[in-house]
């Protein structure tokens, strides 16, 4: 009788010259097969044994051959199994990569105050006088406005100071200007015969009667003899006097 022919085990094939032989480590073929096959992408071989079927990548890795997953690298990550590329994650997330699979699963959002850009590892601290829009951006205060911390919410300037745009703090207004509004950029100059003898006035204020204003900051009173016309001392026309209320009247013969 003849002989029965034998059947190769999984994990080798069979020609028929040499009978069966063994796959090589990231293929795999199972019993009676006529070839060893690669393993599919997202797929390994893991225990490099040819007669187990190839495992899928799990979670937060991805197969760069027949035999290996690896990690995510920094700024990507993979929620499924299977995989031979990961994701890459948007702007205003981060995936700071390494081996802890938590952590290359998802991506993160980035902490209050700070912006990431396309496939970041890490998020970036707005400066100080800016704050961060969407996590994507950071965006300086507008004009009028301040904030100390990139985590403070850019908030108005009080009245009598100003700043300037992705200011820090606000600036007093000077002697002889005033702000009387909240949120404003820019201080204002006195009025002629009127002063702000302070830094950080609201107000200007009016002389009082017999006084003009110098510099906008001090009043001074005008000398025995004068009266204040269009916001200077003025003396009296010779033969005149001044008399109260700043009225120059003819002297008695």
């Amino acid at each position: 009788g003849s002989a029965a022919c034998s059947v190769c085990a999984a994990g080798q094939t069979t020609d028929r010259i040499s009978g069966c032989t063994e796959c090589q480590a990231g293929k795999y073929a199972g019993v009676a097969a006529s070839e060893c096959v690669d393993c599919a992408p997202g797929l390994a071989d893991l225990d490099e044994d040819a007669s187990t079927v190839c495992q899928s990548c799990e979670p937060g890795r991805y197969s760069i051959d027949t035999m290996t997953c690896v990690h995510c690298d920094p700024g990507q990550y993979q929620d499924e199994s299977g995989e031979d590329h990961c994701k890459v994650c948007s702007a205003g997330l981060f995936s700071p990569g390494g081996t802890d699979d938590s952590l290359i699963t998802a991506c993160m959002d980035c902490p209050v105050g700070q912006v990431a850009a396309e496939e970041a590892s890490q998020c970036t601290s707005c400066s100080n006088g800016e704050r961060a829009v969407g996590s994507v951006e950071c965006i300086g205060c507008e004009a009028g406005k301040f904030s100390a911390t990139p985590q403070t919410p850019c908030a108005a300037c009080p009245v009598g100071q100003v700043s300037s745009s992705a200011a820090t703090t606000c600036t007093e207004c000077e002697p002889g200007q005033h702000q009387h509004a909240n949120g404003e950029f820019a201080c204002e100059e006195c009025p002629a015969g009127r002063v702000a003898p302070d830094a950080g006035s609201d107000l200007c204020f009016d002389c009082a009667v017999g006084e003009v204003a110098v510099n906008s900051t001090a009043c001074a009173a005008c000398s025995a003899g004068e009266r204040v016309v269009s916001g200077m001392c003025v003396a009296c026309q010779p033969g005149r006097s001044l008399h109260e209320g700043g009225i120059c009247v003819m002297c008695s013969p």
